[in-house]
């Protein structure tokens, strides 16, 4: 029963993110923002997602640099959306070691930031210009055979078109781990 419980997730997820890759395409993504502070809600994702991490033999840490508050104006469930696929994708493609989850504020340019990093597979240099395009896992798909290849892709469209906000990757090449960033802007 729980692997088919688990199995309706995966495919009402997948479902969704279709929905969305539609929705965003034909220009009827609805953004209901509100002010929030971002701290909250990377706090109860990386706590949702720690039982998983466990499971694995993996360790997670989420910190801030002190420069809150992280307030933003954003819609918080397409937010939640981004941050959560982050997080699980750096659980996926980590085999061993640690994803370490951080909050920035960056004052001269009134940004609001957020890290996720790990010591996972890394991505090689040639992937990094390819890896938000639609149905592309870059070098994942070796490791993890699930995935639709949209959640990067939503990723960009919900930050950058959704929220005017900057995603992007970062990593040394293979088996160095990766780092994905989100800026958005500062409210107060």
């Amino acid at each position: 029963v729980d692997n088919i419980f688990k199995y309706g997730q995966r495919m009402n997820h997948m479902i969704t993110r279709f929905l969305d890759v539609a929705k965003i395409e034909k220009g009827g993504m609805q953004y209901v923002k509100q002010l929030f502070g971002l701290e909250k809600i990377v706090e109860e994702i990386v706590k949702e997602l720690s039982v998983t991490v466990q499971e694995k033999g993996l360790t997670i840490s989420f910190e801030t640099d002190n420069k809150s508050p992280y307030m933003i104006n954003a819609d918080k469930e397409q937010l939640w959306q981004v941050i959560q696929n982050l997080v699980d994708n750096s659980i996926k493609y980590t085999k061993t070691g640690w994803i370490k989850v951080k909050l920035l504020r960056d004052e001269k340019k009134n940004k609001v930031i957020l890290a996720v990093s790990d010591s996972g597979m890394g991505i090689k240099p040639e992937v990094l210009p390819t890896l938000f395009q639609k149905f592309n896992r870059g070098e994942g798909n070796k490791m993890n055979t699930t995935g639709s290849g949209l959640g990067l892709y939503l990723a960009k469209e919900i930050i950058e078109k959704g929220h005017q906000g900057k995603v992007w990757a970062e990593s040394e090449g293979a088996d160095k781990g990766s780092a994905f960033y989100v800026e958005l802007d500062a409210v107060a």
